[in-house]
């Protein structure tokens, strides 16, 4: 066994040593990426599988809806409502899951999310005709992710080789492409918030480089990708207005709205906007939640609630201790909690949210002389406000802050202590609530079978420090 592991770190080195440590890390990261690509992933991935062969077998024509957009605006013109709109005319994609029960979906997505899942699937199709759901199927839908990851960790590299030297920009790439919340969310989770996460960050980038044709750009793909590519739209528009000419951000409004009529093009010809739109609709927002399973004030809130409600059956000390079964860490309405307080929890997240935008905006402001450290910091401080702040937020969605913080940790060296409790406690939450995907998912029941799920109170607690941890570095940064 001994000789083996010497030879096995012998070849390690040679190879290393060969390459270059930077590129030997890089490519270790993309064979960890490929061979994680066949993992089950998360339940999402049937969606994706779902829109995929839909969109391949049937077209993306009647893909959100069965009617075009004039019977739709004629229903809409005698009274109908939106949802009895969207009852009667949504699109019903019909699937076969694998280790999921659910077979009929609908697309709640943009367009510019569907258009790579299409090509997945069409490479697919010519190693297997029939779109078998297999893992080989996991694998092409994972491929997209790992390229967006790849192409993030080029942008990352030379926008910091701009700003400081070649050690310098090798760490932030690092910092992100073996970063193992990064890895877990994709491809081991099977989540598509990669391209999300690399326009965000090519937006911010262009923002910090003085580009707002090109910021606005990667920002409307980023937010046809998933609206929450939105996020840091509101910090980064009234920056611009204070940082640009009147007719740069001109052009750069401009860009974004070609950007968004080239994106929806081809449904705009089949006049099918109206559809695009309805199927947004259509999603069980999440917000109707105090909290979708993130580690924010509200998980706190929640639990407390929780364990009222568990306290008359279990008793104190499993109440407190996290209950029995793994329902314990389901989801309450926001509604009806609301109406019991008599306080609406919406209005307080996005009351607390906007406040938080201010001061973001102000501190970035006030840092701007620090360069791009500082805007990188604080877009993805805009961005951790909307998953610390908002009701009812899935933790699973905020990867386009982790590039941005890699960015920051790297070019301002004092924020890396708090890069890394951030990234600690992410990789805490995703692995407690989704685990290794369906592959592995032990996190919620083996909490709830050992009443450990008072474990998860101090987690987002420590996430709450944090957060407010972010914003004092930028008022001291400042």
């Amino acid at each position: 066994m001994l000789p083996t592991s010497n030879v096995w770190n012998s070849l390690i080195f040679i190879i290393a040593m060969s390459v270059g440590l930077f590129t030997f890390l890089l490519l270790s990261g993309l064979c960890i990426r490929i061979a994680a690509a066949f993992c089950q992933g998360c339940q999402d991935m049937e969606w994706w599988k779902a829109f995929a062969v839909n969109g391949v077998v049937g077209g993306f024509r009647c893909i959100y809806n069965r009617e075009d957009d004039r019977e739709l605006y004629a229903r809409f013109r005698s009274g109908q409502s939106v949802g009895q709109i969207i009852a009667e005319t949504q699109s019903k994609l019909y699937y076969q899951a694998d280790n999921y029960t659910r077979t009929e979906y609908f697309l709640p997505h943009l367009p510019f999310f569907l258009y790579p899942l299409i090509c997945s699937a069409r490479l697919y199709q010519r190693f297997r005709n029939d779109l078998a759901n297999t893992r080989t199927f996991n694998y092409f839908l994972n491929l997209q992710p790992i390229l967006w990851s790849s192409l993030l960790t080029l942008a990352i590299y030379y926008f910091c080789l701009s700003y400081s030297d070649v050690e310098t920009a090798q760490a932030a790439a690092l910092l992100y492409w073996l970063n193992p919340l990064v890895i877990l969310n994709s491809p081991i989770q099977g989540f598509l918030d990669p391209g999300n996460a690399l326009f965000t960050a090519l937006g911010v980038f262009a923002f910090a480089a003085g580009s707002p044709v090109l910021c606005f750009g990667a920002l409307a793909l980023s937010t046809l990708h998933k609206p929450l590519g939105i996020l840091t739209v509101p910090l980064l528009l009234p920056l611009g207005l204070l940082q640009f000419t009147f007719t740069e951000n001109i052009l750069g409004y401009l860009t974004g709205g070609f950007v968004a009529v080239v994106v929806f093009l081809p449904f705009i010809l089949e006049r099918r906007v109206l559809g695009v739109i309805y199927g947004l609709l259509s999603i069980n927002i999440a917000s109707k939640w105090i909290n979708a399973q993130a580690l924010n004030p509200w998980w706190i809130f929640q639990y407390y609630l929780n364990y009222l409600n568990a306290y008359p059956v279990l008793g104190y000390r499993t109440a407190i201790r996290g209950g029995v079964g793994s329902n314990w860490f389901g989801h309450l309405e926001a509604d009806v909690v609301s109406s019991k307080i008599g306080i609406n929890l919406q209005r307080i997240g996005m009351v607390a949210l906007l406040g938080a935008t201010v001061l973001t905006i102000c501190l970035v402001y006030r840092g701007l002389h620090h360069g791009a450290a500082v805007i990188c910091i604080g877009a993805g401080l805009q961005i951790y406000s909307y998953f610390m702040l908002r009701v009812g937020t899935q933790n699973n969605h905020y990867s386009s802050m982790i590039p941005l913080f890699a960015v920051g940790a790297a070019l301002s060296p004092g924020f890396f202590p708090l890069f890394c409790g951030i990234t600690a406690i992410f990789l805490s939450q995703d692995l407690i609530f989704y685990g290794l995907g369906r592959d592995y998912d032990p996190g919620k029941e083996v909490l709830s079978r050992f009443a450990l799920g008072w474990v998860t109170v101090p987690l987002a607690a420590v996430n709450t420090l944090l957060y407010l941890g972010v914003f004092i570095y930028l008022w001291f940064v400042g």
